[in-house]
């Protein structure tokens, strides 16, 4: 397997949990009250619109040739860093 597959899966990898941390922070949104439900899906609407931008990404990356991939992995791993970040501050919100 080369490194751009192996990175491809490793992106893929902490996009599987982080589906999974969505789908709680979803169950937990349909649970609350009224006022925190609008914060709860206003916050899981950010985050699907960033995960969609990083899976974008991860799709150009991943029809790129083997020489620029490793320009692509830049804005990658920087898509993922904000999807990240985000989902740690919505976390914390709740």
């Amino acid at each position: 397997m080369s490194t751009k597959q192996l990175y491809q899966k490793e992106i893929e990898g902490k996009l599987e949990a982080l589906d999974a941390q969505m789908a709680e922070m979803q169950a937990k949104a349909d649970k609350a009250s009224a006022d925190l439900k609008v914060q709860y899906y206003e916050q899981l609407r950010t985050l699907s619109e960033r995960r969609e931008t990083v899976q974008l990404k991860l799709q150009k990356l991943n029809q790129s040739g083997e020489a620029a991939w490793e320009t692509m992995k830049g804005g990658v791993e920087n898509a993922y860093g904000e999807l990240k970040q985000a989902f740690d501050k919505a976390v914390s919100q709740f």
